[in-house]
């Protein structure tokens, strides 16, 4: 079994979940499994405290200013014709708008607490990360779930996360709002590159959400998960996901290997 398959396009073919299957962590693995949904939790609850959270810099000239506020107006007052909108930021700029502190201060609070709201899943490209095994599925004693990229559902928009010795500043008033909103959602702190990150955040918020039937492809057990867990955990995939297959995480001398499971 390929452990990073990867399309023309760089995307990887398959994505990663580890799960303990100990303690709090136990119910929402069962859970994921049975019910066909994943957790997407709140960036608050990451172990990178600055996840989601670079610095955004709200300075600007009124150079600057006057196409971020023509493209804001085009997009909300759509009735505008051009000269109106000159007009309006015209005012805006005499008038410092862009400058003004409670203005600014109001952007940074709706901008941080758009982000805080959202749910956000970490994925990893790879099955055979020692380090992930570790941190994640409770050394080798829990399972990762395997999910194929799809062309349509939550594995069709799987973003790659970058890693930065140093987290950058952006600009709100100088990038296009996606630019800005990948920046902050995917940039972290390159002690984390580790997770081989890949992430899809959702809008409706933390929460279970459900993936598609046939999104699950296989599970893996860790060569030190109980023989009891792996029965129950074989058990539940089988009924809920009966083209799920299962295997195993095995020592080799240069590291894991992935091996059909033969309970």
């Amino acid at each position: 079994m390929s452990c990073d398959l990867k399309t023309k396009e760089g995307i990887p073919d398959y994505f990663y979940k580890y799960r303990s299957l100990s303690g709090e962590s136990r119910e929402r693995t069962l859970s994921s499994i049975v019910n066909g949904g994943l957790w997407f939790a709140r960036p608050s609850d990451f172990m990178d405290k600055d996840d989601c959270r670079i610095p955004v810099s709200y300075e600007t000239t009124p150079e600057k200013f006057r196409p971020f506020a023509d493209a804001a107006l085009s997009a909300v007052m759509k009735n505008l014709s051009a000269d109106e909108r000159a007009a309006l930021i015209d005012d805006a700029i005499e008038n410092r708008i862009y400058a003004d502190p409670d203005r600014i201060e109001r952007f940074r609070n709706w901008h941080e607490q758009h982000t805080i709201e959202r749910g956000v899943l970490s994925l990893c490209s790879t099955n055979v990360s020692e380090r992930m095994w570790h941190e994640y599925a409770d050394d080798h004693r829990g399972c990762c779930l395997e999910f194929k990229k799809s062309e349509r559902g939550m594995f069709a928009n799987v973003e790659k996360a970058r890693y930065e010795e140093t987290l950058p500043t952006v600009n709100a008033y100088e990038i296009p709002i996606v630019e800005m909103n990948n920046a902050i959602m995917l940039t972290k702190a390159r002690e984390f590159g580790f997770e081989h990150e890949w992430r899809i955040w959702d809008p409706r918020g933390p929460g279970y959400w459900k993936y598609n039937e046939g999104d699950l492809t296989g599970l893996i057990f860790g060569h030190l998960t109980p023989t009891e867990d792996k029965n129950l955990v074989a058990y539940l995939v089988r009924r809920s996901h009966p083209l799920a297959k299962l295997y195993d995480a095995v020592k080799a001398e240069n590291g894991l290997r992935i091996i059909p499971w033969k309970g």
